[in-house]
């Protein structure tokens, strides 16, 4: 039996077709949601199900010192 995979991005579930690798997937999800450019990507297994949580990065805008 094969594993299930699914890309999680906040309330969105979206099945990851057999084969694909989880850099294609961002690139995909990316396309999709333009936030998720550099996304911090987190797996999860349970049994034969595997989740590739997506989510924004925190950024650095905005932290530099005024001139």
């Amino acid at each position: 039996m094969s594993e299930s995979r699914v890309a999680v991005y906040g309330q969105k579930r979206i099945a990851i077709p057999d084969g694909m690798t989880q850099e294609q997937v961002k690139a995909q999800m990316a396309r999709f949601f333009p936030e998720l450019a550099d996304p911090k990507v987190e797996s999860k297994k349970d049994g034969d199900k595997v989740e590739w949580i997506f989510s924004k990065k925190a950024g650095t805008k905005g932290c530099g010192k005024a001139a």
